[in-house]
Order: C-alpha cells, then sequence, then structure tokens
C-alpha cells in the first residue's frame, strides 16, 4: 500500500537531507533529485495537490539554505 506523501516542512528537509550540505551545486542537485521523484506531474493524479505542496516547501528551503550559503561567503 502507497503511503500518502508527507507535506510537514520538518518531513521535508529530512527527506531533503539539507543537513550539512555547503554548496550550492549540492543544492541544486537535491532541487532536481525531489524534483524527479515528486513532482506533480510524476504522482499519481490524487496526490498532485500534495506533491505542489511537497514542491514549494522544498524549493523554499533549499532557497533558505542557498541564502544561508551565499551570507556565509560574504561574511567571510
Amino acid at each position: 500500500e502507497d503511503l500518502l506523501p508527507d507535506t510537514d516542512p520538518e518531513a521535508v528537509a529530512r527527506e531533503l537531507a539539507l543537513d550539512g550540505v555547503a554548496e550550492a551545486r549540492e543544492l541544486d542537485r537535491l532541487r532536481r533529485d525531489f524534483a524527479f521523484r515528486n513532482h506533480p506531474d510524476r504522482v499519481r493524479p490524487e496526490w498532485r495537490d500534495l506533491a505542489v505542496t511537497r514542491m514549494q516547501l522544498a524549493n523554499r528551503l533549499i532557497d533558505d539554505a542557498k541564502a544561508r550559503i551565499a551570507a556565509a561567503v560574504i561574511r567571510r
């Protein structure tokens, strides 16, 4: 039985495994990998709304991580 995709931001963050990622290039790879598995066009029709939410969360989390990396570089 398939489980409904989790839309909890902390669960999406764990799934992305952002901890310890220190390069924007690696974040771009994580975004592509997540989108490959979770894009609304690739999931069951009844899960599309959840997939949209998951993609929005993942993109926001990755964008936030990229901003932190950029800010750390600027502070150096």
